[in-house]
């Protein structure tokens, strides 16, 4: 198995007025560019799961699984039901 190690940093953002904090994990460029790294291109949605002390990051298993609904909220947290169509 190929490893390094990465940096997990939090930032904060202000977008209209609200804040809220995002985290990022840079992977480092000798893996994502590794023949046996397991994601290709430029923007792969991915499944995350927290396993006891580990992070696991895999490819979803189906299309469906890869963009699902989440409840009522849409993107942002924003409500559908108030949206005009």
């Amino acid at each position: 198995m190929k490893e390094a190690f990465a940096n997990y940093i939090v930032i904060r953002k202000t977008i209209k007025g609200r804040s809220y904090e995002a985290a990022r994990i840079f992977i480092p460029t000798k893996l994502s560019t590794d023949s046996s790294f397991p994601f290709k291109g430029k923007r792969v949605r991915v499944l995350i799961r927290i396993s006891g002390d580990k992070l696991i990051i895999s490819k979803p298993k189906s299309k469906r699984a890869a963009n699902p609904k989440l409840g009522k909220r849409g993107r942002l947290g924003k409500s559908r039901e108030g949206r005009k169509s």
